[in-house]
């Protein structure tokens, strides 16, 4: 520990609203820092009182950068006991001079926006990290920041750290970055063309073929595909492609609709669904599907808050399925079906793979979870919702 008072720390800490970075990310950054050189496994970390009296921020900026920090293994915050550092058992030595050794850091660049997605995959990065002894580190990428912005945040030399890539916007640009430079990279996103590193994915053509076969076995042939996310997202235009192609199969072309909402990255798509539910289901007299698949959980949450405002039944009047397996799914009303992510999976494999000594393309296979929004087809005697559409 250093000879400074651990609150004293903090007076050397600069944050600053008028920059471009959020300020919970200033405030991580800095903290990480103070962890690193001041700081050893089990020392109380600072209250968030302590913090938000010497940092001049708010609580709740406190608290976000605080959970960022908990995420990444390198602090334990309990209700009786407080907050305490976390460091790996091993000694970390950073770029000042110290000697090498073999412990490394586990680092992912992640998009800045808010995700049960990206948050689900980087509990399982953090566990994995863990499990393996690694520093965690996230490093945050926003929209139009330049790839050489990102990359000065690397907190480690490349025979320290490895990366994996959850940015996917910048995928292409930041790997050929990285691998220039000496990092191992994997990234997990389904990456432009461009890319020429290993990935690991959900299968997405997968993912539309259990989710179709499902509906299918319920009766279902009036089925719309609600494209919610990005359509310039390689995974989505195979979902996109998937679906075309089961109708063309099977000779429903006229029943199968896509409804894009033309989102972009960055942007809600709970509420690019939300605004686009009109044509997804037209007013009384229109040709109404007996499920909706949207290509992620945001979306099916909107389908179901937008329905349940029309008075619309699921799923007797209609079927709900999302493509994700958020934690949020299983708490809405009623509670969602969807086909989900292999999190755990995708994170072990991604973190074999930047071990290994060569590219390697993983695909995985997802899982179709059932709850309460998928039921039968609505038959020509069912609910009024839907007696017109059938």
């Amino acid at each position: 520990m250093s000879s400074d008072t651990p609150v004293d720390l903090l007076d050397r800490v600069i944050v600053d609203d008028r920059r471009s970075t959020p300020l919970y990310i200033q405030v991580g950054r800095a903290l990480r820092s103070v962890i690193d050189e001041h700081f050893t496994d089990g020392d109380q970390f600072f209250t968030e009182t302590a913090l938000v009296e010497r940092l001049r921020v708010s609580r709740g900026t406190v608290r976000q950068a605080l959970n960022e920090l908990s995420r990444e293994g390198r602090i334990v915050r309990r209700v009786r006991t407080g907050t305490q550092v976390c460091k790996p058992k091993s000694p970390w030595s950073d770029m000042r001079g110290y000697a090498a050794t073999q412990v490394q850091t586990l680092g992912v660049f992640v998009a800045q926006y808010d995700s049960d997605l990206l948050s689900a995959m980087l509990e399982q990065f953090a566990v994995a990290s863990r499990q393996r002894n690694l520093r965690f580190q996230i490093y945050h990428t926003h929209r139009g920041q330049k790839v050489a912005d990102a990359f000065r945040d690397i907190s480690s030399p490349p025979d320290l750290e490895r990366i994996i890539l959850m940015s996917p916007s910048s995928i292409v640009e930041l790997n050929d970055a990285l691998i220039d430079s000496g990092y191992r990279t994997v990234a997990v996103e389904l990456p432009d063309s461009g890319y020429s590193g290993s990935y690991v994915v959900t299968d997405s053509r997968m993912a539309v073929h259990i989710g179709i076969d499902y509906l299918w076995s319920l009766g279902h042939r009036k089925i719309t595909l609600l494209v919610n996310e990005p359509l310039v997202s390689p995974s989505v235009q195979q979902k996109v492609e998937t679906f075309k192609t089961i109708a063309q199969e099977r000779r429903v072309d006229g029943k199968f609709h896509i409804v894009t909402c033309g989102t972009d990255y960055w942007q809600s798509s709970y509420d690019s669904a939300l605004a686009h539910m009109d044509e997804v289901w037209p007013g009384e007299n229109g040709d109404h599907p007996t499920a909706i698949f949207a290509v992620s959980d945001p979306g099916a949450w909107a389908v179901l808050h937008w329905l349940a405002r029309k008075g619309v039944a699921v799923p007797t009047d209609v079927s709900v399925l999302g493509f994700e397996g958020a934690k949020t799914s299983q708490f809405t009303h009623p509670s969602l079906s969807t086909i989900a992510h292999p999190f755990e999976a995708i994170a072990r494999k991604a973190v074999e793979v930047l071990w290994s000594d060569s590219v390697m393309v993983e695909r995985l296979a997802p899982n179709l979870v059932v709850r309460e929004s998928t039921g039968p087809a609505p038959s020509l005697c069912g609910s009024a919702g839907n007696k017109q559409s059938l």
